[in-house]
């Protein structure tokens, strides 16, 4: 990854928890300056919310986790950014805040440009409590049978996988958000049943890249 002078570029924000503090895993988005009324557990309930327009939202995460997090999702998109499939590939950002444990992120326009780019996105954030900035051990954090927060993650290995190859494109058809107020059609659910051709069609490059086979070979889930 090229060497970034700060990993955390936001400045810190100054929020205010109402009623009580949210579980780890949690996510929000700010309603009312600096204060933080409803928390989303369930990512089902936060992909209602989590829309294209959406500039940041907070992620309540492990003690002691924001760099190793924010480390982590830049890893992944720089993996993405290498395969040259999205070369100008812009990082998140990622601003600490008055609460230790809250991180605020602006996701880049790379994720919010399909549902289930988003949907991934914020397994990715949960993967990444799993990361040590010391040990970097990626694929462990990523897919550890260990991590109750892999288990997404396993069950679409696949799919992952591909798309860091730079298979970042969704060719289905993405729910509609309507008025509901639990999305319960996400990653998991679109590619956990799915033999490899039909992840093949479903996640293909973006337009106008080409990609020549590798060493894998042509009929791999990577090409």
């Amino acid at each position: 990854m090229k060497k970034q002078d700060k990993v955390i570029t936001i400045p810190t924000k100054d929020i205010t928890l109402i009623y009580c503090s949210p579980p780890v895993g949690s996510f929000a988005i700010e309603k009312e300056q600096n204060k933080l009324t409803q928390w989303d557990h369930c990512r089902e309930q936060f992909a209602t919310k989590f829309d294209d327009k959406i500039v940041g939202f907070y992620f309540s995460h492990k003690a002691e986790k924001a760099e190793d997090i924010v480390a982590f999702v830049h890893k992944f998109e720089n993996i993405i950014q290498k395969s040259k499939s999205c070369p100008d590939l812009k990082f998140s950002d990622f601003g600490l805040t008055s609460v230790p444990h809250i991180l605020y992120i602006e996701p880049s326009t790379f994720w919010k440009d399909c549902f289930f780019k988003r949907s991934l996105f914020t397994l990715v954030l949960r993967c990444g409590q799993n990361y040590s900035i010391k040990d970097d051990i990626f694929d462990d954090s990523l897919f550890g049978y260990q991590h109750k927060e892999s288990t997404l993650m396993i069950e679409t290995k696949s799919a992952v996988m591909r798309f860091m190859f730079g298979f970042t494109k969704y060719t289905g058809i993405s729910p509609v958000l309507g008025q509901a107020n639990v999305m319960k059609h996400g990653w998991k659910e679109e590619f956990h049943k799915l033999d490899e051709a039909e992840i093949k069609n479903r996640l293909v490059l973006p337009d106008g890249i080409k990609k020549s086979s590798n060493i894998v070979g042509s009929e791999s889930i990577w090409t």
